[in-house]
């Protein structure tokens, strides 16, 4: 925009019947303007969600994934002891800034502070996020791997290394064509469960 290398799309925006601004999130449709004018099209979105086994959920005793930070923590467990030493509970690569992101954006507190110059990661909010994602490890919830570490995320979960995997919806597809017909039926998605319960946010802000 600064080279004078890019056109304006209002004109084209305002004649097209497949882009319609209602359809976009404020937020990354802002990111592709400049001054208030629009040089591109928000075409990707990176939103993660949850997969996981839900027949190795229903083996540890619970039908559907929870839906709080508490209710998680207590099925993570679960599975970790029904699974042993030598498997886990959930996957979360340590060189993934997103798991430990969405946390925090969980939380009441922005992210960022100071109109958005600076990190808000002395936030009573962000250590609470970060002593929740700490837990997974101390606990050997979660392997202490990285995502290179991991040479095929759908054969791993497949065979049960990990039950619960942080993704986003383009692996929908990767898991249908790469995990074998009998596992079909044996994975599911579901949105990340939040910390609504204030009785667990008091133990893990006190933590720090």
């Amino acid at each position: 925009m600064a080279l004078k290398a890019l056109e304006p799309l209002a004109d084209q925006l305002a004649h097209s019947r497949a882009i319609q601004t209602d359809d976009y999130f404020p937020g990354v449709w802002q990111t592709n303007t400049v001054d208030g004018v629009l040089y591109a099209v928000p075409w990707y979105v990176d939103t993660r969600l949850l997969f996981y086994r839900r027949d190795l959920l229903k083996a540890a005793g619970f039908d559907t994934p929870a839906q709080t930070w508490s209710g998680w923590l207590a099925q993570l467990k679960a599975i970790k002891k029904m699974v042993g030493p030598q498997r886990y509970a959930v996957l979360v690569p340590l060189n993934e800034f997103e798991p430990l992101q969405i946390l925090a954006l969980e939380q009441s507190e922005p992210m960022l502070r100071d109109d958005g110059r600076y990190g808000n990661f002395r936030s009573d909010s962000f250590r609470r996020a970060l002593a929740f994602y700490r837990e997974l490890f101390a606990q050997s919830l979660a392997p202490t791997m990285t995502n290179t570490q991991i040479a095929n995320v759908w054969n791993e979960m497949g065979k049960g290394f990990f039950s619960f995997y942080i993704s986003g919806p383009w692996n929908i597809g990767e898991f249908k064509r790469r995990l074998p017909p009998e596992l079909q039926n044996s994975w599911m998605t579901a949105p990340m469960p939040g910390p609504t319960d204030p009785a667990y946010q008091t133990p893990v802000a006190q933590a720090w």
